[in-house]
């Protein structure tokens, strides 16, 4: 779909394409055609490929080496917020009003955590990625993540 899009309007460079499968069709929701804010990470993370390097790679004298690349995983990449009211499963824009964010790996069953907490909040939001090797692979990472982030926000 994205291919088609692209060449029908004779875009050349990247652009975000936002879809939803619904009653067994895939429906446009958003073209974006920028540098979009999450697909960079969901890429990397599925393939190693840096986006904002290859981005740039055309107006470097120099080229910077290739991506590390790895073969490709099934990847969730998510936004949470844990409160006493229980975990939500929302859109980026709650990271609006989000503190510093803060990188960690291996936290809150998640591979790659990107969020707000600090010991004590009672509240505290990000963004979760995991990845496998296979659709089941990250669908049972992503089942133990929520479990683990269940109780927590009961304080």
């Amino acid at each position: 779909m994205a291919l088609r899009l692209a060449e029908f309007i004779g875009l050349k460079g990247i652009m975000d394409l936002e879809v939803i499968h619904h009653q067994g069709d895939m429906k446009l929701l958003e073209i974006d055609a920028r540098m979009p804010s999450q697909t960079p990470l969901a890429v990397f993370y599925s393939t190693g490929e840096n986006l904002l390097k290859e981005g740039i790679r055309p107006f470097l004298p120099e080229s910077p080496g290739d991506s590390q690349t790895h073969p490709p995983r099934y990847v969730s990449y998510e936004h949470y917020r844990i409160s006493p009211s229980g975990l939500e499963q929302l859109g980026e824009h709650i990271l609006a009003d989000a503190g510093p964010l803060q990188r960690e790996e291996n936290q809150y069953g998640s591979d790659v955590v990107l969020s707000d907490y600090q010991e004590g909040k009672t509240q505290w939001q990000g963004i979760f990625i995991n990845w496998g090797e296979s659709l089941e692979e990250l669908e049972r990472k992503r089942r133990w993540m929520k479990n683990l982030l269940l109780p927590s926000s009961s304080g």
